[in-house]
């Protein structure tokens, strides 16, 4: 079904330095612009992530690079934010916004970038040190990037996912049980005994490999005790790695 708009809708996705909004930094941005029209444009950039104060280029954690695959020699001669920012903003400012847990941190860092050049640009201003030529270079950037990003309409894909999808037992038990739900929901007894036919239909359902599921659910507590407590340890890794492809298995299902 394509999209009834009345505006602009934008896209948006970000690859980082890693994790922190306000010690972090932009190393891919990537925009997809739906007209009224329904026709579309795409804009991404690469980034090299910088460090205002110090004068030099951020490194890009090592985890982070496991994820994006971005490493810092890849984006060492690419533009900054600051020299691609009024191009930026200038796709954002007649548009709403849409991502997939992009309130949490998408949002977020690309308000914060904009911030740090806002910041930066300021300082070169007052500063008795900057020529006359750069402090009205700063000026100019200034009233390029003149936008509040959280003043927006914004669509979380993500959110109406998780609302119209939950994962819950209710879910779990219509899922893997044939469809209806059960009697008594949230009482100790029939939740267990939901449960119980839950674990059967999981097995039942993921006898063999497939394109989705790497191994077969095994019928051997053994086994799925070892399972159930490898998943505890990607969930740390992706609570750790927001955004975290597991994330690239999760976050775009």
């Amino acid at each position: 079904m394509e999209l009834n708009l009345e505006r602009p809708l934008l896209f948006f996705d970000i690859e980082s330095t890693g994790l922190s909004i306000v010690s972090d930094s932009i190393v891919e941005l990537s925009f997809v612009k739906v007209f009224p029209d329904n026709h579309h444009e795409v804009k991404t950039w690469r980034v090299c992530p910088w460090d205002y104060t110090a004068g030099k280029q951020k490194g890009i954690d090592p985890g982070a690079s496991q994820v994006n695959g971005i490493k810092d020699e890849d984006v060492a001669n690419e533009p900054k934010f600051i020299e691609i920012a009024p191009e930026v903003v200038e796709w954002l400012k007649d548009s709403d916004l849409a991502g997939y847990n992009s309130t949490k941190f998408d949002l977020p860092m690309l308000a914060e970038e904009i911030e740090r050049v806002r910041t930066y640009c300021e300082s070169r201003i007052k500063s008795a040190k900057t020529s006359a030529d750069k402090k009205e270079k700063a000026q100019k950037t200034l009233a390029a990037i003149d936008i509040d990003l959280h003043a927006k309409q914004m669509i979380d894909v993500q959110t109406i996912y998780h609302y119209m999808e939950p994962r819950n037992l209710k879910a779990a038990y219509r899922f893997y049980c044939g469809g209806e739900d059960f009697e008594n929901a949230h009482s100790a007894e029939a939740d267990t005994l939901a449960t119980y036919e839950v674990l059967k239909g999981e097995l039942e359902m993921y006898q063999q490999p497939d394109k989705f599921h790497d191994c077969a659910l095994k019928n051997s507590v053994e086994f799925r005790s070892r399972r159930t407590s490898a998943h505890r340890g990607l969930c740390r890794k992706t609570d750790t790695w927001k955004k975290q492809r597991t994330y690239h298995q999760f976050r775009k299902a």
